[in-house]
């Protein structure tokens, strides 16, 4: 709509404005001065100023605004003792913008880059204006003749200071690379959240008894310290409490109530804890008969499935928990419980079992460990139920665990007899398994976390291209934890003949399972070996990748010649007839 004017050239001491309408886009690389009797009209125009301010005239700052940009340090001077801009923006590469004299903004204070030095003069803000962080600091906090309202922009992340007052009214994130609290503030309107994150950083966020918080899908308030919290009076309640992702609905006067919403990690003995939780005190606290929704964020879950979700209660600020139960609702990121008696605090997760497991696959063992050859072809998330991914593409080669990685594989915990198949699966988790054996989780290390109650299950080991074992008796979870080894004895697998004998004394998973049918066949109808002629084309031809026909695990599909896959099937079943099957029941 406007054109841009653009001040290029020898540099001047100053750009003299005299008598100008501004509904344009003006750029000055240097000092502005008005002159002495002029007046210059903002109107909707955009003046970016180089250098200094000197007003010898008259401004009038109409809808336009004012950019003080550069490296070099600046100062605002009026001769009327006072300037007044509409939308002030300082955006300084370097280097300071100085008031010699006091600024009234009445639409916007915007500091974007460099230091607005107030200490001297200072900038207030008229009720209609809003300050606007992102990337500046001011040396002093502004005066708010009206409401106080902040808005966080800009796009990298930035910390908190003495911009914000320990009171503000409506205070907005607007940030998508975060803005991180250094200060504990008292919120008198709303806390909005619509980009980004607003990371407490042990600071406390006090919503007054008429404020709320808003929050956008994966745009929230997070942080392992500090909290936010608001005390209101609660008499029959029913619905949301100020935004915080908690709604009460009770007949029974509560009284004066404070809720308070954490994210510090929880903890229990055979639980997954969500990074959230409600500390919930009423005054009166008893006979509620409550029903309780509790919301949450995905990004707070760290990997328990949301299908899993069951309410958690404490009533020693989280040093013990019991699963209380309720409903969970993925698709609107609720679980929800009735019949609630009494509140205290209240997170959401799952009962889980950490597994300490060890299992080696034939196909791979080299007679010592098992080789690695695959990290440079292994998928990011595991090929059984595509639910469990690893950090970074990279992950199996640029880190320690990373390279020590042979394979996905996937571990179930079955319940029931062995004689009176089918068993019923109780939970299932992909997990890595590690050149010597061990089984964990997608970090690469520690034991395995599998979604499952206390009790006692047949653990079974599943890989891609070789036949499933079942430990040989139950494993009991007790606090949380159980553990099995596959890798010291033939008996270590339930059924006949399940383990192939290695070298050393160990024991592995049969390979040569090319089809994933959970039998190893080298002639015949459905046969294995014929999968690996059609992945290799010709009887010399190889095929290199990630594979379920590559059963010795070396990156590479051989049908024929030294270290050929064809030869791993017929170690497997013996004879060129026979075949081997999975000793696992049906489940």
């Amino acid at each position: 709509m406007f054109s841009d004017l653009l001040t290029r050239g020898r540099r001047r001491a100053a750009l003299l404005l005299v008598a100008l309408l501004l509904p344009i886009a003006l750029r000055a690389q240097t000092s502005v001065v008005i002159a002495s009797g002029s007046t210059v009209s903002g109107a909707g125009g955009d003046l970016v100023v180089g250098g200094s301010w000197n007003n010898q005239g008259t401004f009038q700052p109409g809808t336009g605004s004012v950019t003080f940009a550069g490296g070099d340090a600046a100062t605002i001077t009026d001769a009327s003792g006072a300037a007044t801009f509409n939308v002030l923006r300082v955006d300084k590469t370097g280097g300071t913008l100085a008031l010699n004299a006091p600024v009234t903004v009445t639409q916007a204070l915007a500091l974007a880059g460099g230091t607005l030095d107030n200490s001297a003069q200072g900038v207030t803000l008229a009720p209609t204006a809003t300050l606007v962080p992102a990337g500046g600091q001011v040396a002093q906090t502004p005066t708010f003749t009206g409401p106080v309202e902040i808005t966080y922009g800009g796009t990298d992340p930035v910390v908190t200071g003495t911009e914000l007052p320990a009171t503000v009214d409506r205070l907005t994130i607007a940030n998508p690379a975060g803005v991180t609290l250094t200060r504990s503030l008292t919120i008198g309107d709303s806390l909005v959240v619509t980009a980004g994150s607003l990371l407490l950083g042990g600071s406390v966020v006090t919503l007054d008894a008429d404020a709320g918080l808003r929050e956008a899908d994966g745009a929230t308030v997070v942080g392992a310290s500090g909290y936010l919290e608001t005390t209101r009076v609660l008499n029959a309640p029913s619905g949301q409490i100020a935004g915080l992702g908690i709604a009460i609905n009770s007949a029974a006067n509560l009284g004066s109530t404070t809720v308070r919403r954490g994210h510090a990690p929880q903890t229990g003995t055979g639980l997954q804890i969500a990074e959230r939780y409600f500390d919930i005190l009423p005054s009166n606290n008893s006979g509620l008969d409550a029903t309780l929704a509790f919301s949450y964020d995905e990004d707070e879950l760290n990997g328990i499935s949301e299908t899993n979700l069951t309410l958690l209660r404490s009533t020693d600020n989280g040093a013990t928990w019991t699963v209380r139960g309720g409903t969970a609702n993925p698709a609107n990121n609720t679980v929800t419980l009735s019949g609630i008696d009494a509140f205290s605090r209240w997170s959401v997760g799952q009962e889980a079992q950490a597994l300490t497991a060890s299992a080696l696959l034939a196909g791979a063992y080299n007679g010592t460990d098992m080789n690695t050859a695959l990290s440079a072809v292994l998928p990011q998330t595991d090929p059984y139920v595509g639910t469990a991914s690893v950090a970074a593409a990279d992950f199996f080669t640029a880190t320690p665990a990373g390279q020590r990685v042979v394979d996905w594989v996937l571990v179930k915990l079955l319940s029931g007899s062995p004689a009176s198949p089918p068993m019923a699966v109780v939970a299932t988790a992909p997990a890595l398994l590690l050149d010597d054996g061990s089984i964990v989780g997608v970090d690469g290390t520690g034991a395995l976390i599998i979604p499952a109650p206390a009790g006692t299950y047949h653990v079974v080991v599943q890989h891609r291209n070789h036949l499933a074992v079942m430990s040989a008796s139950p494993v009991t979870f007790a606090a949380g934890a159980g553990a099995w080894n596959f890798t010291t004895a033939a008996g270590q697998a339930y059924g006949t003949d399940a383990l192939q004998s290695l070298a050393g004394g160990r024991f592995g998973l049969w390979p040569g399972d090319a089809t994933g049918n959970g039998q190893v066949k080298y002639s015949g109808a459905g046969n294995d070996r014929g999968l690996l002629l059609t992945r290799t084309v010709t009887l010399t031809g190889t095929a290199a990748g990630y594979f379920p026909e590559d059963l010795n695990l070396n990156g590479q599909v051989k049908y024929s010649g030294a270290g050929n896959d064809r030869g791993v099937i017929l170690q497997t079943t013996g004879t060129l007839t026979g075949t081997r099957t999975t000793q696992v029941p049906a489940h």
